[in-house]
């Protein structure tokens, strides 16, 4: 950021935020999902998952409207002699209300959507009732520039006692969005037999590397897909079948230049398969990508100043919250499901799929331990004549850490698990064994307390102006400098001259400017 002179001492805006809130809602979302005209009649469910999405969200005097889609996954089996296994998908809309004292239009809502858990009751042949629980977390966010002095001339203090504090800060800057169209082929290995139908097709999408370039973000990742389908085979059994396809895409940024931190997420928005060959099953899949640039910088202020110069300098103090960690690591969980008593026993497993949710994350010295609930399913064939398709459920406790030398008791850590593969034997007829392998991401950030010494208020006196002469009131602008600007581009974009910024700002190089400065732009 550059440095200005105003009032005869030295300062630097800077953006700071204030947490309004932070607080957590519930909500049941209940829906009849119909089994779409070209499905058999359903029978009984055999899994199901729901993937609850946000869509819009609307800050109103006092409350937070949340809106959002869940999609529904739902496999079951047919209701015909064979009792084949079918899938079939749904959207149900929800809208919640989340109120919060001191929310104001303005201000910025932060909001992450999970569920909980789901049920499902068969109420018609082609009829299903969900029921979701929904759990939102909802940090309201107040933003404001202030602007915190760098020096004090003797003139103003003659001898101060200057206290200096630096911190670091990580901002985002630019954010973008795009696309990566993925296509790659899946070989059914020779212990299976090959495809005669596809069943289902299911496909998560992970981001290996980001690397920032000129205007541009290079994405890479991988689309792991399972393949359910029917073996060509006289009793038609069914079978799954996984695999890797590795992707490169990028998102137009402008702005963005080497060097800056790109963090990237994907998602899966469209996958399909078809049968190229008995053995060969060809994946298509659309995969969003949504990235933040963000450039990590160090401010110096004055912290503490005695004596306080008055109607100049005032003391004040602003929350901090700095980065003090991030790992990944990958570990293994090892569990095992019991069919109930309901079920027939095992004649062989299909697949097992396993859902991560944390209940709880906790930081102790130079250790994170993340808790959490996982449930696992697994499909499989029953030792009967017709060689049915059941399932079996499974919601286990799982424990794991990462090891962060340095961090501390009572600071603060966000976690995310993921799933990256899971596979499962038959080790009897009633018991299955399964190894999931997980991906554990952790943020570590403590928020401090920072006091600084920060422009007073400046009370304006508008002198009484003559009858006949009406002075017309000056509207100002703040504009934060990006990555690729320049004061010509910044004058132009708003129709003023270059001198104007320059003299109401005092910026004393008109050639440097630097990211993140917060400009006047006169109107």
């Amino acid at each position: 950021m550059s440095d200005i002179v105003v009032s005869d001492f030295r300062r630097r805006r800077v953006k700071v935020q204030y947490v309004v809130a932070d607080v957590r809602s519930s909500a049941v979302v209940t829906a009849t999902l119909t089994v779409p005209q070209n499905k058999p009649d359903i029978a009984s469910v055999l899994s199901a998952e729901e993937s609850p999405v946000i869509t819009k969200v609307t800050m109103i005097p006092g409350t937070v409207i949340i809106e959002g889609t869940v999609s529904f996954n739902i496999l079951y089996v047919a209701a015909l002699p064979t009792q084949p296994v079918h899938f079939f998908e749904a959207s149900v809309p929800f809208t919640e209300f989340v109120n919060i004292s001191g929310a104001l239009p303005g201000m910025v809502a932060e909001v992450t959507v999970t569920a909980q858990f789901g049920s499902y009751r068969v109420v018609g042949p082609r009829t299903v009732e969900a029921s979701v629980l929904l759990e939102f977390h909802v940090i309201v966010i107040r933003e404001e520039i202030v602007e915190v002095a760098l020096e004090v001339p003797r003139e103003i203090v003659p001898v101060p006692t200057v206290t200096k504090r630096k911190i670091a800060l990580e901002e985002a800057l630019l954010r973008g969005q795009g696309q990566a169209i993925v296509e790659g082929d899946i070989i059914i290995p020779p212990e299976k037999p090959p495809a005669r139908t596809i069943v289902h097709v299911d496909a998560a999408s992970r981001v290996t590397s980001a690397e920032a370039i000129v205007n541009k973000v290079i994405v890479r990742g991988v689309v792991s897909a399972t393949v359910l389908y029917v073996g060509a085979l006289p009793d038609q059994p069914v079978h799954a079948v996984e695999g890797d396809i590795p992707f490169t895409g990028f998102i137009v940024i402008d702005g963005v230049d080497p060097g800056m931190i790109a963090v990237v997420t994907s998602r899966v928005e469209h996958v399909s398969v078809d049968i190229i060959e008995p053995r060969r099953l060809r994946i298509r899949a659309i995969v969003a990508l949504s990235a933040t640039v963000v450039i990590r910088r160090e401010i110096e202020f004055i912290a503490r100043l005695e004596p306080v110069p008055e109607k100049i300098l005032v003391p004040r103090e602003f929350l901090a919250q700095e980065i003090v960690a991030e790992r990944q690591e990958s570990s293994v969980f090892k569990t095992t499901v019991t069919i109930p008593a309901g079920n027939p026993s095992i004649s062989r497993v299909i697949e097992a799929t396993a859902r991560p949710r944390i209940t709880k994350v906790l930081v102790k010295d130079d250790l994170v331990i993340i808790e959490g609930d996982l449930k696992v399913t697994v499909l499989y064939v029953a030792a009967l004549p017709g060689q049915p398709v059941y399932a079996a459920e499974s919601v286990v406790r799982f424990f794991t850490s990462v090891l962060i030398p340095g961090i501390r008791f009572g600071m603060s850590a966000i976690a995310d698990v993921d799933v990256v593969k899971v596979t499962a034997e038959a080790i009897d007829p009633r018991t299955v064994d399964v190894r999931i392998v997980f991906k554990t991401w952790v943020l570590v950030t403590e928020v401090r307390r920072v006091p600084a010494v920060v422009r007073a208020p400046v009370e304006v006196t508008v002198p009484e102006a003559p009858e006949a002469v009406v002075a017309p009131p000056v509207m100002r602008r703040i504009h934060i400098v990006r990555p690729g600007d320049t004061l010509w581009l910044i004058a132009r974009q708003y129709g003023v001259t270059v001198e104007a910024i320059v003299q109401l700002n005092g910026i004393r190089d008109a050639d440097r400017i630097e990211v993140g400065d917060a400009l006047e732009i006169p109107s």
